[in-house]
């Protein structure tokens, strides 16, 4: 029964978030709370995606910075359900926009050393 309220309630969201984008294209927002971790066990905290997920919207990262610990920052872009075309045309813009700087932040950042679960690199 509790499983059938949640489809339910996951459905009325759905049907809901549509005016979300009456008025605008995509939501930019961060992906995560923080950098990339340094560490090859995890990809970090999806607490910024899951909503996205949920609803089945397309959602992209596009790298747009370095943090200071070297690892890699980025903003998430969403679109309304059905667009992943469009969602990849303006990640793909920013990007081009972003990239350079970018690429300058990554040549310049100090380099981390990247570990797995086990410690080893």
């Amino acid at each position: 029964a509790s499983y059938g309220e949640a489809l339910s309630r996951r459905m009325r969201l759905i049907e809901s978030v549509g005016e979300l984008f009456e008025n605008i294209d995509v939501l930019i927002s961060p992906p995560a709370p923080g950098p990339a971790p340094a560490r090859l066990d995890s990809a970090g905290d999806p607490g910024f995606c899951t909503l996205w997920t949920l609803l089945g919207l397309p959602a992209i990262v596009v790298p747009c910075a370095m943090a200071a610990n070297g690892m890699p920052l980025g903003l998430q872009v969403i679109g309304p359900a059905q667009s992943d075309q469009a969602v990849l045309s303006i990640a793909h813009w920013m990007e081009a926009v972003i990239g350079a700087a970018v690429e300058r932040a990554i040549a310049d950042a100090p380099r981390t050393k990247v570990s797995g679960p086990d410690g080893t690199s």
